[in-house]
């Protein structure tokens, strides 16, 4: 048993369980129908999660039950397109997706158990260390989170935004007489139409410093919280120490995704790793300009049958995954009721 993190209170959306997912699967073939099948399942092991307080340990199986989700949910939404000059495009997003869905399930093996691979199983008897690492998970999100709301705020950020929309509104006043250039200058290089929908609308400078100072108020209470202090304080220390932490599993274990995906036994995972940074980073030929042996074509159409055979990676994964999740629940349930 573990306290609540302060200021916080869960809450489920319904629409899962009154879903009618038979029917809607019943409609669906192929990899749409798997991931739907993937997406019922993760519904029912969400159930029972209802009366649930918002401990470390119920915060951070929640946040890795909606990456899942969120991964399948993406996977579903390019499947569901049906327009044809959309295949390159929903290619290139699967190679990401299945990245994401990879690195989720090395997040979960860590947390299981970083020593060796398994299926998610767990010695009862660490089921404490178990929770520990919950906590580091939940600790990471939040530390790198609050930091990003820190950097919100700053002055330079502030007066970068500030800036723009002085000269914005300076060049659409009525006394401007570059105020028609503008519009047009607009509409040709960003596609804003600022004829009909006006200038650009941005909250006030007080209103976007308060936002993020409140954000990152609260989540560093939350790191303040008994079991997360300790991660945040060793992720505090390295990055004062300039020993960024890269990622969870270099928290937990100090080792890279790769080493880890190699001690796993899932060393190919890394290969699709790097594909997706390249699709990101825009830093590799292939998923940009296909090879069609006598020479290259913009990657703008893709063979339906090719973007099954890649959802099937994705959903593979997230199948995996939610399994793990649901042995991990069966185990943390007293971790994620208040004492």
């Amino acid at each position: 048993m573990t306290t609540k993190l302060p200021d916080a209170k869960l809450y489920f959306h319904d629409v899962l369980w009154s879903v009618p997912w038979d029917d809607i699967i019943s409609e669906r073939n192929g990899e749409s129908k798997r991931f739907l099948e993937v997406m019922k399942k993760m519904g029912h092991i969400l159930e029972p999660c209802q009366n649930w307080d918002a401990t470390p340990c119920a915060m951070a199986w929640l946040l890795l039950w909606s990456r899942n989700f969120g991964i399948g949910q993406s996977a579903l939404a390019l499947l569901e397109c049906q327009l044809p000059i959309t295949g390159g495009g929903q290619r290139r997003m699967l190679d990401v997706l299945c990245r994401q869905a990879v690195e989720l399930q090395l997040d979960l093996m860590v947390i299981a158990n970083p020593d060796e691979a398994s299926l998610g199983e767990i010695d009862p008897e660490k089921v404490g260390e178990v929770y520990d690492r919950l906590c580091a998970y939940i600790a990471y999100c939040a530390n790198n989170e609050s930091r990003y709301y820190i950097k919100m705020y700053e002055k330079d950020v502030l007066n970068a935004v500030d800036d723009l929309m002085d000269s914005e509104r300076e060049l659409l006043s009525e006394t401007s007489k570059y105020s028609n250039l503008f519009k047009k200058l607009q509409k040709e290089l960003w596609g804003d139409d600022v004829e009909n929908d006006g200038p650009t609308q941005v909250p006030r400078r007080a209103e976007r410093r308060g936002f993020a100072k409140e954000q990152k108020n609260r989540l560093r209470r939350w790191l303040q919280h008994e079991d997360l202090a300790k991660w945040d304080d060793e992720i505090r220390n390295r990055v004062a120490k300039k020993r960024f932490v890269n990622n969870f599993p270099d928290l937990v274990v100090g080792t890279s995704v790769r080493d880890m995906l190699r001690k796993f036994g899932m060393g190919f995972g890394y290969l699709s790793h790097q594909r997706a940074s390249a699709v990101v980073h825009g830093s590799y030929i292939g998923p940009f300009m296909e090879d069609w042996g006598q020479g290259f074509i913009p990657a703008v159409v893709e063979d339906p049958k090719i973007l099954e055979r890649e959802a099937a990676h994705v959903r593979r994964f997230t199948h995996n995954n939610a399994f793990r999740l649901h042995q991990l629940r069966e185990w943390i349930a007293d971790f994620c009721v208040a004492g």
